[in-house]
């Protein structure tokens, strides 16, 4: 059966539902913008779901109003001196302008030398950590996949990186295919390995049901750790 959308009207806040094969409920406040997203299962009622978010209401009004609440940090261009985080390790930036072609190297003492032609600005600041992100990445989830494969009885045909706003991995079970989102490069380690043991864990269970949940936990115990860093304001 395929995802169905449709939007609820609570208290003059828009709930985007999106039907799925799964077993429970599930509310979310998206940080970005607060927008209030319930994903279902098929088999449950329109009014159940408006019950489910009436019930938890005020946990959502608080939600929205801590990211309506939050300082906006204007937007500048990275200086030297500037954190880059990187899989839980910690690189400091030295930037230097005047060059014909942007460039960013990886130094001694987690250093990353940027160097930059005078006009350029943030996107091109920001295509060079996205690149260098990038590549940290395929390093580091091949061992991950020849670790957590032969463990769970799984094999991918093909995986890769991109850019996603609302997940932070994703599986196609035909294809055996996996992406995982390349934000995960500036968080912890085991962020990336519970992604990653997730997705496999959706080769073996499509739905969050609790065999997948099952799959998961004996798979890596600690992945409640890492799913509290990625996942805040997430609520099953």
């Amino acid at each position: 059966m395929k995802n169905r959308t449709s939007t609820l009207l609570i208290d003059d806040i828009p709930i985007a539902i999106t039907r799925r094969k799964m077993k429970s409920l599930r509310l979310r406040v998206c940080p970005q913008k607060g927008e209030v997203k319930v994903s279902a299962p098929h088999f449950v009622a329109r009014g159940d779901i408006h019950a489910f978010v009436v019930k938890n209401l005020d946990w959502v009004r608080s939600q929205r109003a801590e990211i309506a609440n939050r300082e906006v940090v204007p937007v500048r261009l990275m200086q030297t001196g500037d954190s880059i985080p990187l899989l839980g390790q910690t690189f400091r930036l030295l930037v230097e302008g005047g060059v014909s072609r942007p460039s960013l190297k990886c130094l001694a003492d987690n250093l990353l030398l940027m160097r930059l032609p005078v006009s350029a600005g943030l996107v091109e600041q920001q295509q060079l950590i996205d690149t260098w992100y990038r590549d940290q990445l395929k390093l580091a989830i091949p061992p991950l996949l020849e670790r957590y494969e032969p463990i769970m009885g799984v094999g991918v045909k093909q995986w890769g990186i991109k850019k996603m706003k609302t997940r932070w991995g994703s599986c196609n079970i035909t294809a055996r295919r996996i992406w995982l989102n390349l934000d995960l490069a500036s968080k912890p380690a085991q962020c990336l390995e519970y992604v990653v043991v997730h997705e496999l864990a959706h080769l073996l269970e499509s739905g969050h049901t609790p065999r997948f949940w099952a799959i998961v936990d004996k798979t890596m115990p600690t992945w409640r750790a890492a799913n509290l860093i990625l996942n805040p304001r997430s609520r099953k």
